[in-house]
């Protein structure tokens, strides 16, 4: 599976891009049966925006109940106190983990904390989940705009002709991440993601 052939796909779909496009595009490229179960719960977002959790490789507690509801399958639970642009991009952002090496992938409460852990005091050497975690950002962002839009909302941007909250209402983004499009480093990171 390669997340170069889900950004491909979604330089060819109109804006906003959509759950409903995204979603089977990335099952059928992980090759799972069925799409994650997709579940609000109740979090701080000044905390835990949301998360992605897989069910073990063996098994796991049948009685667990992301096991039952997810039906074996992957389940994303976000802060239902989210608006529609942040659980669009939450949402998205943590379907990024479905390319996600075995060794980036948290799957035990204990893994969960030292990840938080690692976003309140950064370390020297990250570990590979929070690799995981910048990649699935950026590939959200490389998803969520077509690269000729991105182009086209950049030259507008630099002669004043849109702002930076209109290119986040349109892409239907949060608006801390539209400065993040227009990145120095953007399209070297894409690229680099692309050939993983």
């Amino acid at each position: 599976m390669s997340y170069a052939e889900l950004y491909k796909y979604c330089q060819e779909l109109s804006v906003p891009i959509s759950r409903r496009d995204v979603v089977p595009r990335v099952v059928l490229l992980a090759k799972r049966p069925r799409k994650p179960f997709i579940l609000a719960r109740t979090m701080d977002p000044a905390i835990l925006s949301g998360y992605i959790w897989f069910p073990p490789a063996q098994g796991g507690d049948p009685s667990h109940p992301y096991l039952r509801w997810g039906k074996g399958e992957p389940v994303i639970a976000y802060s239902r106190s989210l608006n529609y642009c942040w659980t669009r991009f939450v949402i998205i952002k943590e379907l990024m983990h479905y390319f996600d090496q075995p060794l980036e992938r948290v799957t035990t409460s204990e893994e969960l904390g030292a990840l938080l852990s690692e976003f309140s005091a950064p370390q020297i050497e990250r570990s590979p989940a929070m690799d995981s975690e910048v990649k699935a950002l950026w590939m959200a962002l490389g998803i969520m705009c077509p690269e000729s839009l991105r182009q086209e909302f950049e030259s507008q941007l630099a002669q004043g002709q849109v702002t930076e909250p209109e290119i986040a209402q349109r892409l239907k983004m949060p608006l801390s991440f539209v400065p993040l499009l227009f990145d120095p480093q953007y399209k070297r990171i894409i690229a680099h993601l692309c050939e993983c």
